[in-house]
């Protein structure tokens, strides 16, 4: 892996592609399936396995005969409560009633960065145009995110947005990320949830955008998101997601970074990162594997200058 210029703002995506692209242009599925690797299963490391398992009839997720997926058919399976789109805070009051009130933002896909207050945006590292953006806020029932960035005209290019959501924070350990297109990150913390978004979400009858959990080697599909309920596109633009708090936790403060996998560019892998000091290709000393990452107090008012950057 090359290390690229820390100065360089930088989000990063993964994608590679080889010779003729198959049907998904070259990422994780076709000849370069989901999660190729050796914990997935069948040959080829397909997603059908350990993370998801085939599409029921709903269009849900069926956990299979290993159960590493969400039965989205089943009002009583672990989905339940955890629906983004069920409801919001429902009549025992906000998901997480000890995070600050926060800023609900209505996403749907239509100029969804410009509904961010200006102290939630965020120019990212290594951006693949003058115009990339990132907005992240939080209100007690969900954790927003949009990313406006030329990656998304690949539709397999995917933002992975890692948190660590605990009780308490104790120091931090570096840990690797979700391997996408022979693509592994380096984290500089030790991840509990994995936020994993792409413009074309179902390939090969499985399901990309959800929460994964590390189990597997980051092959658990905990949790979908939804198309138009959890996960909207802006054309080819931009993506933004809501992600429940019902999912990942309700901790005082958390850790996270981002990146996008942008595999195809020579030496140029990872993209649109956060923060800037995100280094998700680094490996060898001196460098701190994965770099810099940000602390952020959920108790307290959303905005990105009250965050700690490590």
């Amino acid at each position: 892996m090359v290390r690229i210029a820390a100065p360089s703002l930088c989000l990063i995506l993964v994608g590679c592609a080889v010779g003729m692209p198959p049907p998904d242009g070259g990422h994780d599925a076709g000849r370069m399936p989901f999660d190729a690797g050796s914990d997935d299963s069948g040959p080829m490391g397909d997603d059908a396995g350990p993370d998801a398992g085939p599409i029921g009839d709903d269009g849900g997720i069926d956990a299979g005969a290993d159960g590493g997926g969400v039965d989205a058919s089943s009002d009583a399976g672990a989905d339940a409560g955890r629906d983004a789109g069920a409801s919001d805070a429902g009549p025992a009051g906000p998901t997480c009633p000890g995070h600050h009130v926060g800023d609900t933002i209505a996403l749907d896909g239509s100029s969804d960065l410009a509904k961010y207050p200006a102290s939630q945006r965020l120019t990212p590292g290594g951006p693949l145009g003058g115009s990339d953006e990132y907005a992240i806020t939080w209100d007690r029932d969900y954790l927003y995110i949009t990313l406006v960035s030329g990656a998304f005209s690949d539709g397999f290019k995917p933002i992975h947005l890692y948190l660590e959501v605990r009780p308490s924070l104790s120091p931090a350990a570096a840990s690797t990320g979700k391997e996408y297109s022979s693509l592994t990150a380096e984290l500089p913390f030790t991840a509990t949830h994995l936020v994993a978004l792409r413009r074309t979400s179902l390939s090969g009858g499985v399901l990309y955008n959800g929460v994964y959990t590390p189990g597997g080697a980051w092959t658990t599909l905990a949790v979908a998101l939804r198309d138009g309920v959890d996960v909207w596109a802006e054309g080819t633009s931009a993506l933004s997601a809501r992600v429940p708090w019902s999912v990942l936790g309700c901790a005082a403060s958390i850790r996270l970074t981002t990146h996008v996998v942008n595999g195809p560019i020579f030496l140029n892998e990872w993209k649109d990162f956060l923060p800037l000091t995100a280094t998700p290709w680094s490996t060898m000393p001196p460098a701190t594997p994965g770099g810099g990452y940000y602390e952020i107090d959920l108790t307290a008012d959303p905005a990105v200058s009250g965050w700690t950057e490590r």
